[in-house]
């Protein structure tokens, strides 16, 4: 959202505020919502929001977003079967029995279908898998010899893909296709056995070390996919890293836009990647995590230093040799 990473966010986790929602961003954030908004895009997110707690001023429509619609809250979308969602700053009722990915979905299409004919910035922060493994039916898993939280995972994740089919339709029916650009991943490496779930099972993080919550690469790198008829050439496989705070430059830069002389962000534009040419040279990329304890890594060309823990010493890697 912001163009930085954890070491200049104002917010470095999620700080809950009861009964609902988290820390807001300080006031004069300027967002990437702001920028493409000031760009002539419309905005929108959808599914699971953390801007700001309902009524501290930093909600999603404080943000730069024209929209919103789902949880704004992390905590409460760990669960599906809410009693209630937000529309912009409107509490909406459920009846506790509803499963929200499908509500979201449908309040998606149903806006990118009424401005899919002008520039418009679609945010679509899906829910599922995570947290409390709950779907409405195991689907084409339901016959499988797996435990049932597989089932249930397994079915999640084929919802979401076959959700994503649904989008990539309504953009194709409305002409949007060949002019969209649309960037899939996830925020953190794959969720250590939880729930009856093995990380294991599906081999999750494949060959790298840990899982979600750590700063080795099972908790950081993670694949990312980008679409954009007529830009990307189809087909392409590159080991290049870039991470979240380049999302703002990279669509500022896609838009056709200048960041403001003053903006100051940790991000490369990676619009040169996508079209094929190289990146311009980074030098250092850093994270930091306080979910459980405080930790931190960073990353110079191959070189990553990681401390696990504030009383523990660094460790030091090199990716190129090491790589899990």
């Amino acid at each position: 959202m912001t163009g930085l990473h954890m070491g200049h966010n104002p917010i470095r986790a999620n700080r809950e505020i009861r009964p609902e929602g988290q820390m807001s961003l300080p006031n004069g954030t300027v967002t990437v919502a702001q920028l493409l908004k000031e760009a002539g895009y419309k905005t929108a997110t959808t599914g699971k929001c953390g801007l700001g707690f309902p009524g501290s001023g930093s909600e999603p429509t404080d943000r730069g977003f024209d929209y919103n619609f789902g949880y704004n809250c992390q905590r409460e979308a760990h669960h599906y079967y809410p009693k209630h969602l937000w529309r912009n700053k409107e509490r909406v009722a459920l009846d506790g029995k509803t499963y929200s990915h499908d509500v979201i979905v449908d309040d998606t299409l149903k806006w990118v279908r009424a401005n899919a004919r002008q520039p418009f910035f679609l945010y679509l922060a899906f829910t599922i898998p995570h947290a409390e493994y709950e779907v409405p039916d195991l689907g084409i898993y339901v016959d499988q010899d797996w435990p049932d939280a597989e089932k249930r995972v397994a079915s999640m994740v084929t919802r979401m893909d076959r959700s994503i089919g649904q989008l990539l339709n309504v953009l194709k029916q409305t002409g949007a296709d060949r002019n969209t650009l649309i960037f899939f991943a996830s925020d953190n490496g794959a969720m250590d056995s939880y729930k009856g779930h093995d990380l294991e099972f599906f081999n999750s993080n494949g060959p790298w070390r840990s899982f979600k919550c750590s700063m080795y690469e099972g908790g950081l790198r993670v694949p990312a996919i980008a679409w954009w008829p007529g830009e990307i050439k189809p087909g392409q496989v590159s080991d290049v890293p870039w991470a979240f705070w380049d999302f703002l430059p990279t669509a500022v830069d896609a838009a056709g836009a200048r960041l403001p002389k003053t903006f100051k962000t940790d991000g490369l534009s990676i619009l040169p990647l996508l079209v094929g040419k190289r990146l311009p040279q980074r030098v250092y990329l850093y994270w930091e995590l306080h979910e459980r304890f405080f930790q931190q890594a960073l990353r110079m060309g191959d070189w990553k230093a990681v401390r696990p823990a504030i009383n523990k010493p660094v460790e030091l890697y090199n990716l190129k040799t090491d790589p899990a």
